[in-house]
């Protein structure tokens, strides 16, 4: 499915993806009054590998058909990668701190949810195959 925005066609998966890049900007930018305490050592990474994860998921599939799925896979980890060294580079600005270890939780998340999103494409490709009598 796709919307016309002058004279364009965006995709509603894109539209998708920069809705939860962009929540993920507010969230990972914005310095917050009260700094939210989720526990001991290693949740700050387990949630930015989390969201970077479902980030590169979404890209992933955004690509659809117009990339095989190893290389909308290969796309959305880098992109995942490049977006999460962007947000650590920023946030300094906004009086927040960057920390090597986030941007290493966002570079493995990244490949795992490009990955899992290569693997999804490859077994419904795989299946179509099957449906229509390829093997």
């Amino acid at each position: 499915m796709s919307l016309a925005v002058h004279g364009s066609m965006i995709s509603i998966r894109w539209l998708g993806v920069w809705a939860y890049a962009a929540a993920l900007i507010v969230a990972m930018l914005v310095p917050w009054a009260r700094p939210i305490r989720l526990g001991g050592s290693g949740i700050d990474e387990l949630i930015h590998f989390a969201a970077w994860a479902v980030l590169a998921f979404l890209t992933a599939g955004a690509c659809g058909r117009s990339l095989p799925p190893i290389g909308a896979a290969a796309l959305a980890a880098l992109a995942g990668v490049c977006f999460g060294a962007l947000v650590e580079v920023l946030q300094p600005l906004t009086g927040r701190s960057a920390k090597m270890f986030d941007l290493v939780a966002d570079a493995i998340g990244s490949t795992v949810g490009a990955a899992a999103a290569a693997f999804v494409a490859w077994s419904g490709e795989r299946a179509a195959g099957r449906r229509g009598g390829l093997r």
